[in-house]
């Protein structure tokens, strides 16, 4: 798996070596929402937080390279029930850097498509406020892909909304029954951010 990361971030090193004219970085900061697939805890009931830092080039007159490295909280949530109050949630912390090629618009719009490559740095399960190692675990690894879609708010702001997913299982599944279905391989985080970014 490490040999995977690092082809892949071989690979698109020369994208940014090309920026040469415009180069821009800088912080960002956000709410997170994140499910699961294949947990069997239905909806985007977790929510968190995801921050970093990113760097941004110009390749041509509309194309241009990302890359940022950022906190994220990922995993799912049950809702508390009404009658029981019971609660169920596994949450995963990861170190992700994500790198993106996109299309910028009128001067107003980047629209990005990319993959990243996280590292977890910390999971649990959660029952009704106690903690309790996850069953079978976590992969270490995130690999994933994602679209966003940056608004530019004059030379410094931004808002970006970003939609990620996993590509590689997160972990195998508890009830794998259906070899031929690809969300039974195992689970996979699906998060939604919504980011403020302040370039330098």
């Amino acid at each position: 798996m490490k040999k995977k990361i690092f082809f892949f971030f071989l690979l698109l090193y020369p994208l940014f070596s090309l920026a040469q004219k415009q180069f821009q970085a800088g912080l960002t900061a956000g709410l997170v929402t994140s499910q699961m697939s294949g947990d069997g805890l239905a909806g985007w009931n977790k929510f968190g937080f995801a921050g970093g830092g990113w760097v941004r080039s110009s390749l041509s007159s509309h194309l241009t390279g990302s890359m940022s490295i950022q906190f994220i909280n990922k995993g799912s949530q049950t809702k508390i029930d009404t009658i029981t109050y019971n609660s169920f949630a596994y949450k995963l912390n990861y170190i992700e850097v994500p790198v993106g090629l996109g299309y910028k618009m009128k001067e107003r719009w980047i629209f990005s498509l990319g993959a990243s490559a996280a590292f977890l740095i910390s999971q649990k399960s959660v029952s009704n406020k106690y903690s309790y190692p996850t069953n079978p675990p976590f992969e270490k690894y995130d690999i994933g892909a994602f679209g966003s879609a940056v608004l530019l708010m004059g030379d410094y702001w931004s808002l970006e909304l970003k939609l990620s997913t996993s590509f590689i299982p997160i972990r195998p599944s508890p009830n794998y029954a259906n070899q031929f279905s690809f969300y039974e391989r195992g689970n996979y985080n699906q998060v939604i951010q919504f980011m403020l970014m302040r370039g330098f």
